[in-house]
């Protein structure tokens, strides 16, 4: 009982403060756990926690055993979530990070850091990240574009980018679920019912957009919960990943 106080407590504390939804690695809007929000709460632990998801990603995709990694990275994210204060969740990014960047060749062990010189953008998903942002920020205005609808301009830049996270995020499921055909059974059915709802049933060209966006945004949250492998209250969407 005190635990969940504690909880509701930080929660409130919390959302009456701004919280970026886009500082650390795993969609803020989501963060339900006290790890979680006072990750997104704390710049200095969302960068950690990005510098982490860079290594770990760059190592998975070459790792001859992912399987393994994939059930030790959530063993620590398991110890992580013991944590309930900021200093403990620190010292335990700050002794994982180092553990996955020493175990990466020397010539992936590139710098992620702009103003160190060029960054390689497959291989750091967090300067991506902080570039898409930026460029969003500068069309979101969209102001002084010559013939065409600015509200159109923004929902179609909009959706573009939700797609691309879509795919994204899809391909990493695609690699660790256990039946494949049934991910993509579910990915193409989705969009054949976007298409129908937002495509079909709608004519007003800026509706549907945002109608694609919404149903975008929600195929996302899905992928994610089954990336995360919590299909437990999830059955009518989600694929288990191996074990």
């Amino acid at each position: 009982m005190k635990y969940a106080i504690r909880v509701a407590g930080l929660s409130l504390v919390l959302a009456q403060s701004p919280i970026p939804t886009h500082a650390a690695s795993f969609n803020c809007m989501d963060a339900v756990s006290v790890v979680e929000l006072l990750i997104c709460s704390d710049e200095s632990l969302s960068k950690l926690d990005e510098d982490l998801a860079d290594a770990y990603l760059a190592l998975r995709e070459q790792s001859h055993s992912p399987k393994v990694l994939i059930r030790e990275q959530r063993q620590w994210i398991a110890k992580r979530n013991t944590c309930r204060d900021r200093s403990c969740i620190k010292q335990a990014y700050e002794k994982r990070l180092p553990e996955l960047q020493g175990r990466l060749p020397e010539q992936d062990l590139v710098t992620c850091d702009s103003s160190k010189g060029a960054v390689d953008l497959d291989r750091c998903p967090a300067a991506k990240r902080q570039l898409e942002r930026d460029q969003l920020a500068l069309r979101e205005s969209c102001a002084g574009i010559p013939g065409v609808n600015p509200e159109f301009f923004c929902l179609e830049e909009q959706l573009e980018r939700m797609e691309k996270r879509v795919a994204r995020v899809y391909r990493e499921a695609i690699r660790v679920v256990e039946n494949p055909a049934l991910l993509k059974q579910g990915q193409d059915a989705w969009r054949a019912i976007r298409a129908g709802d937002c495509e079909v049933q709608i004519t007003h060209v800026v509706n549907q957009r945002r109608c694609q966006i919404a149903s975008t945004v929600e195929r996302l949250e899905q992928l994610q919960i089954i990336l995360r492998g919590d299909c437990k209250d999830y059955r009518d969407f989600c694929v288990p990943i191996k074990k």
